[in-house]
């Protein structure tokens, strides 16, 4: 069969991987339903924990109250928020509409309702992760587990998911479109693929801007197509049918923006909303500095870019973990912190998958198929994007929350999850998995129990 043919059969194919993923033991079978349960049911304990807001922002529950703004401007109103909206008035107005039509339906049922629908939405972020790893590294099931279970214990994940907002449902499309891609490195860039990818790609232009980073890596992964044997000319074939579907899907919200702000992408009309929140110059030049052991501001010599940069890294290493904002607080959003040895032992987790990754590359890459070494370099690329982009951001605005990187939760998943398995001879990963697992555990539960009323 030629592979130019590849629009209108399904092609072999192009990898030795087997097609489906070998079975799982009883035991790994009930851990896999463990994981699914226990990320639920401390979603719904974070549903119940945190209070509502009508102003302000829990860190917690990023923004929380101008997303439901959002809600009402479409169930009450019955359409999009405006900028200054007099009647509906909300920061995020700017947002493209796809999570909140969502939400709709359900705004006369409660902010517990929408919390719960939304928990459900990043439940279905958990599964593509383990779904889309399980593929990835079809032969060895433990990899796969342990991406699941740093996906569903990771504690701010829990409670921003179990809020009202955007961010699972961009996760879902980020994930879902580096499943998709990866399927195509190993079984033909196909015509329902590609449809499946274009598809996928408008959804995430109609729920948030952060999906203009798709776009990139949708380039690099139609070379790593082409190296898989794709032509040319299936790839260009390919490529017109993803743009076209996503452009038939975003485009009426897109250009009804453009007749409203006079711009596609409202970057200039951002900036100006985002003109009243702390920038880096606001840091820049104050007598403080901030411990790397508490993340406490303390007083000191005077904060360079530099000493911006050490407090920013080191609030987004916390937050992404886990962070909380009493209603005391609300109003200034600022975030408190747990026990500093639990962020260290985050660390120390992190350097071994690290060590771990740096072992695999010089002992067991080479046995990698080249559809999973491409794949593995997309992740890559996926996390240096939205890493770069995140600091690209906080360079001017101080926004130092680590949900930023949730887009890349996958790549993140397969890094630890890989790394800190292979730090480790076969017979201990198990002790070692069972290590990582209970603390993750632990640190959710404490995290649940601290921002309870």
């Amino acid at each position: 069969m030629s592979r130019k043919k590849y629009v209108e059969q399904e092609p072999p194919p192009l990898s030795p991987l087997p097609d489906q993923p070998i079975t799982l033991s009883t035991f790994q079978k009930w851990a896999v339903i463990f994981f699914f349960v226990i990320y639920v049911l401390f979603g719904i304990g974070h549903v119940v924990a945190t209070s509502r807001l009508t102003s302000g922002s829990f860190i917690q529950a990023p923004d929380e109250a101008a997303h439901i703004g959002y809600v009402r401007a479409l169930a009450v109103g019955h359409r999009l928020p405006l900028r200054n909206d007099p009647k509906y008035p909300t920061y995020e107005w700017h947002q493209p509409p796809l999570y909140y039509f969502l939400m709709t339906p359900f705004y006369d049922s409660g902010i517990l309702v929408m919390r719960i629908l939304t928990l459900f939405i990043g439940l279905i972020g958990v599964f593509l992760v383990y779904q889309t790893v399980r593929h990835f590294f079809p032969n060895d099931p433990s990899i796969a587990i342990l991406a699941l279970a740093f996906t569903a214990l990771l504690p701010m994940r829990q409670a921003t998911t179990a809020s009202v907002g955007n961010d699972a449902l961009l996760e879902v499309f980020f994930t879902s479109i580096m499943s998709l891609i990866f399927l195509s490195m190993r079984k033909g860039f196909n015509t329902p693929r590609a449809v499946m990818i274009g598809v996928c790609l408008g959804l995430a232009l109609l729920t948030k801007l952060t999906t203009l980073l798709l776009f990139p890596l949708l380039i690099v992964a139609l070379y790593f197509l082409r190296c898989e044997g794709e032509t040319w000319e299936s790839i260009g074939r390919g490529a017109l049918l993803i743009l076209v579907v996503a452009f038939v899907i975003a485009s009426p919200f897109y250009i009804a923006r453009y007749q409203e702000t006079r711009e596609i992408v409202p970057f200039r009309a951002f900036q100006q909303e985002f003109s009243g929140t702390s920038k880096a110059t606001d840091w820049i030049g104050r007598p403080l500095w901030v411990s790397w052991w508490s993340g406490a501001l303390e007083p000191g010599e005077t904060m360079t870019r530099m000493g911006y940069l050490m407090l920013l890294t080191d609030w987004s290493w916390r937050t992404f973990w886990a962070a909380w904002t009493p209603p005391r607080l609300a109003s200034m959003g600022i975030p408190l912190f747990l026990s500093p040895t639990l962020y260290f032992v985050e660390i120390i987790f992190v350097m071994v998958a690290l060590y771990g990754l740096a072992r695999f590359h010089f002992t067991e890459a080479k046995n990698l198929k080249k559809a999973q070494k491409h794949a593995f370099y997309l992740c890559v690329f996926l996390f240096g994007l939205v890493l770069f982009s995140f600091l690209g951001f906080t360079w001017t605005w101080f926004q130092a929350q680590g949900r930023y990187l949730y887009p890349a939760i996958l790549p993140i998943a397969v890094f630890l999850s890989l790394g800190y398995l292979s730090a480790f001879p076969p017979k201990y990963r198990n002790i070692a998995m069972g290590v990582f697992i209970f603390f993750q555990f632990m640190f959710s539960l404490v995290f649940l129990i601290t921002v309870f009323p």
